[in-house]
């Protein structure tokens, strides 16, 4: 019997959803690639079969998973950005803008982020006793390069240097579900928009700088990331302000993509002239610090104000 290549095209979506998840759990093999995969794969499903043939294909695919991991136990292994593709399909199914789609896409990967790294800080990855070998490692790369004997003829002790390494590894540890959260919505982004890219033919040739729209009513994830800060911090909330801190620092590198989608996006318009174009582009550079405060406050007010008049 005659299997046409159309045939096998079509089939093989369905198959990385049933397999694939057994695939990554066996192999210990699960990460991006294959997450970008099996969203490849929910997105196609999708649009061919519909959101009840996807639902029902990721569920045994993730069941078989589950069997073959030795039930709940080792869970752990296994990814979930998958299940945020089936959001977009059903999304799409009831008619939601693309700019509502991609927000609330965008918020179920950020909380499937954060909470694929709570057995990592009930472990105590980011305990005192973590932070204070980070601080020895780096004491003593310090010392096998000379660094800090430079340090120490300059007036700064170890103890000083200890110190400040201390600091600056605690500040970072309390960004750890905000760095984790991003890393699951640029997975996402990134699949999404290849995805659109490539297997969408109406669509084919979308710029990257036209990608990037949100609704208005995202700017209240801003005041709940302002307004949680202020209230922890008042109160001595401590888990309240680490999450208006890691909201806040989310929100603002969103909104520094979309800065630079909409910088891009002018920049290819026929209106400006290469000089200008050459101008504005060392000017970005030469006053960096500014540039990036500028995309993020100009990402942020795009949100209401559509500075590249994207079709609603």
């Amino acid at each position: 019997m005659y299997v046409s290549d159309q045939k096998v095209a079509r089939n093989i979506p369905i198959f990385a959803l049933l397999v694939g998840p057994w695939l990554g759990v066996s192999q210990g093999i699960w990460g991006w690639v294959l997450d970008i995969a099996l969203l490849f794969a929910v997105f196609e499903v999708g649009r061919v079969r519909g959101f009840r043939w996807t639902t029902l294909l990721l569920t045994l695919g993730y069941g078989i998973a589950v069997i073959t991991a030795g039930g709940l136990i080792n869970f752990g292994n296994i990814g979930f950005l998958p299940w945020v593709g089936l959001l977009s399909v059903w999304g799409r199914e009831h008619s939601w803008s693309q700019k509502s789609n991609l927000f609330w896409c965008l918020v179920l990967s950020g909380i499937i982020g954060v909470f694929s790294i709570i057995p990592v800080i009930q472990q105590g990855f980011v305990g005192s006793e973590a932070i204070q070998k980070l601080v020895n490692t780096m004491l003593d790369q310090y010392r096998q390069t000379g660094l800090l004997a430079s340090l120490n003829q300059q007036g700064i002790s170890e103890t000083e240097i200890q110190a400040s390494l201390q600091q600056t590894f605690q500040l970072l540890f309390l960004f750890v579900p905000g760095f984790a959260a991003l890393g699951s919505i640029i997975e996402y982004s990134l699949a999404r928009y290849l995805f659109t890219r490539w297997f969408t033919p109406k669509v084919k040739r979308l710029p990257i700088s036209s990608f990037f729209r949100l609704p208005w009513y995202a700017l209240w994830g801003v005041n709940l990331g302002i307004a949680s800060y202020l209230i922890g911090d008042q109160w001595s909330w401590t888990i309240l302000r680490i999450f208006g801190m890691n909201l806040m620092f989310i929100y603002a590198v969103i909104a520094f993509g979309i800065g630079c989608s909409i910088f891009l996006y002018n920049l290819r318009s026929p209106l400006l002239s290469g000089f200008i174009k050459a101008v504005l582009i060392l000017m970005s550079f030469l006053y960096f610090q500014v540039t990036i405060i500028s995309l993020i406050l100009l990402g942020l007010f795009d949100l209401v104000l559509n500075f590249r008049r994207l079709p609603e």
